[in-house]
């Protein structure tokens, strides 16, 4: 069952957003439960100081959307490494992993249409 509640947010035209949340069942909260106690991102660090709280790989400015999107459109590991000397590849793979967790969160703002 879904659950909307306002956030406060404004969409881009001005329209309010809904945060909808999803109820699962205890079953599902233990799956769930098991999943986030397997994910530390310790090389991922979210600080509002640096970048204005963006999701960055730990003691760099380098934004975890941006190697997510750059290797989503192609862009070689070997290439990301190049570039940006101050990675590793475990740093990249750690950004996708998160990327991942935080799609699968239960959270899902909408805008309103009406």
């Amino acid at each position: 069952m879904a659950v909307a509640s306002p956030c406060g947010c404004a969409g881009s035209e001005g329209r309010g957003r809904l945060a909808v949340q999803v109820r699962i069942g205890v079953r599902d909260a233990v799956a769930v439960a098991a999943y986030d106690a397997g994910m530390a991102f310790t090389r991922i660090s979210i600080d509002h100081r640096i970048m204005g709280g963006v999701p960055c790989i730990r003691g760099t400015r380098i934004p975890v959307a941006m190697l997510v999107r750059m290797v989503a459109n192609g862009t070689p590991i070997a290439t990301l490494l190049d570039e940006y000397p101050q990675l590793t590849e475990d740093d990249i793979r750690e950004a996708l992993r998160f990327a991942a967790a935080r799609v699968d969160e239960r959270t899902i703002p909408l805008d309103l249409t009406a």
